[in-house]
């Protein structure tokens, strides 16, 4: 824990503690400490926050001492937040998607259970089974959303419309990964500090060799993925030389110190490369990273 973590949880014990004492070893800062550390540890638990959470954060209106404050079991007022499974939202989200207070999270993972198909006989093997996980959004209506920052939107509609058709994922085949996608035209406005020094990413980067990172910062939050690239079998060709490179990228929600601004950072790179000497044809994949300049540390 940095020192301004450690300092800024002994503030905040000393005003829910009333403020009559500032001794930090009295017992009442000591409650009020290890109750804050309860939720700092609830917080680490959570992956995803509301748009207007993310807002907050990034416009530095809402720091480290208002979440440990704010949060709540249950909230009571409308500035109060609420975990919602992996997700932190506002009391008043919550008051919209679920007045009753009955959902646990927004989505739940599940199990579930598959035979094995014999190769021989073409039937389900006996004895052998397998678990896949599904997701399944609890609210009806429920659903995922992305961003797309481009001047020529008609380029993607046929994409899009080709997603639609072919499905995403596994077990497309009984059903699974299809879904309708709506384009939404009216411009949307990504927010913004008015003094930002540093940046969060939307998706995940690969910066290019000229792009200077600092990691030794209080404001430098980051996780590192290591991934191999995956085609879809449906456009594998047999007999064809396939060559996967590991790729290193900055996981998205990543956040690093500001040294220059830009529109985007990172760079589109060959991973993969398929075909017959000399006449290999390179798959590209994507490290570009959106950014939204933040203000971290208030």
């Amino acid at each position: 824990m940095t020192p301004n973590f450690v300092d800024d949880i002994q503030q905040l014990a000393i005003q829910q503690a009333g403020g009559a004492s500032s001794d930090r070893k009295s017992p009442a800062i000591k409650r009020q400490i290890v109750f804050i550390c309860g939720r700092v540890k609830e917080l680490k638990k959570i992956f995803y926050v509301s748009e207007s959470i993310f807002q907050g954060l990034v416009k530095g209106t809402i720091g480290p001492k208002d979440l440990y404050s704010r949060l709540k079991s249950i909230g009571v007022m409308e500035n109060d937040l609420e975990q919602m499974g992996g997700s932190l939202i506002t009391f008043a989200e919550r008051e919209k998607i679920d007045p009753e207070q009955k959902m646990t999270g927004l989505w739940t993972k599940t199990d579930v259970l598959h035979n094995q198909v014999d190769r021989l006989t073409g039937g389900a093997a006996e004895g052998l089974l397998y678990y896949n996980d599904e997701i399944i959004f609890k609210r009806p209506g429920g659903g995922l959303w992305f961003l797309v920052k481009t001047d020529e939107i008609e380029y993607l509609r046929p994409l899009f419309r080709y997603l639609e058709d072919t499905g995403i994922g596994g077990e497309r085949s009984s059903g699974k990964g299809h879904f309708k996608i709506t384009c939404d035209d009216a411009p949307y406005q990504l927010p913004k500090a008015k003094e930002p020094n540093s940046f969060i990413i939307l998706s995940r980067w690969s910066p290019k060799d000229k792009e200077r990172i600092v990691f030794e910062s209080d404001a430098a939050a980051w996780e590192l993925l290591n991934q191999r690239p995956r085609r879809e079998v449906m456009h594998t060709s047999e007999g064809k030389f396939i060559s996967n490179n590991l790729l290193r990228l900055f996981a998205e929600g990543s956040v690093f110190p500001l040294q220059e601004e830009k529109e985007c950072y990172g760079r589109i790179e060959p991973v993969e490369y398929t075909g017959t000497a000399p006449a290999y044809e390179e798959i590209y994949r994507n490290g570009l990273a959106l950014p939204v300049m933040a203000r971290i540390g208030g």
